[in-house]
């Protein structure tokens, strides 16, 4: 495809604002090392970091990035403030009533270093 794939090194567990303000710094610093607009691709929370970078920095992102490749949108507006508090009020969870476990899924590229799956290509 001619394209070269660069993987952001953020934390999965770190804010969505923090790893916006990394997806940004390190998209300008793929632009003007190539001269190249930036694709981002993002997976998992890595959507939400690459959506929010581009929320919150489109100013300073609109002529770097090329677009943005995400799953179904529908992932990212449920994760909506609203639309999250709407579905806890419609289903409730019986977390009295059955054990609890909370985990993540992490993608590694070095040991000890967690990565969130959130990728970025060059366009060519």
């Amino acid at each position: 495809m001619g394209l070269a794939c660069h993987i952001a090194k953020i934390h999965s567990e770190a804010s969505v604002e923090h790893n916006a303000w990394e997806l940004k710094q390190y998209t300008e610093e793929l632009y003007w090392g190539s001269g190249k607009r930036v694709m981002l691709l993002g997976h998992s929370k890595g959507s939400v970091d690459a959506a929010a970078a581009l929320s919150i920095y489109w100013c300073d992102l609109k002529d770097k990035v090329a677009n943005l490749a995400l799953g179904d949108i529908r992932a990212l507006e449920d994760l909506t403030y609203e639309k999250r508090k709407e579905f806890i009020m419609k289903h409730k969870l019986p977390y009295e009533q059955i054990p609890l476990v909370s985990f993540h899924s992490k993608a590694s590229v070095a040991p000890c270093i967690e990565y969130s799956r959130a990728a970025t290509l060059f366009i060519k």
